[in-house]
């Protein structure tokens, strides 16, 4: 019976030790799921993120489209502007010409008009822009 006895001794040693040792696997087990259920959530939290950052990017790409044809826009408008402020100086050029050319043949007609006047009655010739030669 003692071979009985020791061999139960044997076998409640080694189901006390399995007790301990599953009492120390369920103690990693409950550290490991917390971990589990941490990392988790910290995936989750960055997928998130993720999405969210996506969207903005999207919505920049969308904007940064928008600006770029609005600058385009302008770009195109500003061109045109020089254009005809171009022509316009280019009209005010020739507009002058012919104010100077318009001015120098009335101080011609002014002159032989003058020069047909007899000289008792000529009035001084007075410049075109002066006011006190308004009637």
């Amino acid at each position: 019976m003692s071979d009985l006895h020791a061999e139960r001794m044997r076998l409640q040693h080694t189901v006390e030790g399995f007790a301990a040792n599953k009492a120390e696997l369920d103690r990693m087990l409950g550290t490991a799921m917390g971990e589990h259920s941490l990392a988790r959530s910290e995936f989750e939290q960055a997928h998130a993120e993720r999405e969210h950052y996506g969207a903005q990017a999207t919505q920049a790409a969308a904007e940064i489209l928008v600006l770029k044809s609005r600058l385009v826009g302008t770009e195109k408008m500003a061109q045109g502007f020089q254009h005809e402020t171009a022509s316009l100086q280019e009209r005010i050029r020739l507009m002058r010409l012919e104010k100077e050319q318009l001015e120098e043949r009335l101080s011609q007609f002014q002159q032989q008009k003058q020069d047909d006047v007899p000289r008792s009655f000529r009035a001084p010739l007075m410049p075109l822009g002066d006011p006190s030669n308004a009637l």
